[in-house]
């Protein structure tokens, strides 16, 4: 959901920046809409919501599954354990998606079972990004494979400040939807 705090401010920077480059952001609340949902909104990002009642709700993978078909998204970015289960379950025979799933600290596991099941579902996403070494280590060290792996050091910018993004200029709109709790 869409609470207030620093990803989900960053995230709404990096959309902007994203839109200037041709790229259709949309987020995919997975839990519920918080507190931001309507700055996403207000600045003309479209806002879905798939109730999970649980990380494998037949129903709501179904949902995700055809808003994701439906929509064309490109890329399907999911953060952390439960939004990674969720979205690489829903789209793990379907769409035309490439799947990027995120960590963003050591703590991407509770109990050896979401262990197994992070190993063994690193098999569907495209890439897995870290946000550090640390954090990269630390998944190698539970078994994902490296080679999936790309560090992406968090970098933070103040409320107001332009994110920098790389010079790039897609041919035809690209569609990113992000999901997840947080």
């Amino acid at each position: 959901h869409l609470d207030v705090g620093g990803v989900q401010r960053q995230m709404l920077l990096a959309f902007k920046a994203l839109r200037e480059l041709n790229v259709e952001c949309h987020v995919c609340c997975i839990d519920k809409p918080g507190e931001l949902s309507y700055k996403f909104q207000e600045e003309g990002f479209s806002v879905h919501h798939v109730k999970f009642g649980s990380r494998l709700d037949p129903l709501a993978l179904y949902k995700l599954n055809r808003l994701c078909a439906v929509k064309e998204f490109d890329v399907v970015h999911a953060q952390m354990y439960s939004a990674n289960m969720s979205t690489n379950a829903a789209l793990r025979f379907a769409n035309k998606a490439s799947i990027v799933n995120g960590y963003h600290n050591q703590n991407f596991f509770n109990t050896e079972k979401q262990k197994d099941n992070i190993v063994r579902t690193a098999t569907r996403p495209d890439a897995i990004l870290a946000v550090g070494e640390n954090v990269k280590r630390g998944l190698v060290d539970i078994g994902v494979p490296e080679k999936k792996i790309i560090v992406v050091t968090n970098g933070v910018v103040g409320p107001e400040q332009p994110l920098l993004m790389p010079s790039f200029q897609p041919m035809t709109p690209l569609r990113l939807m992000w999901a997840g709790r947080f």
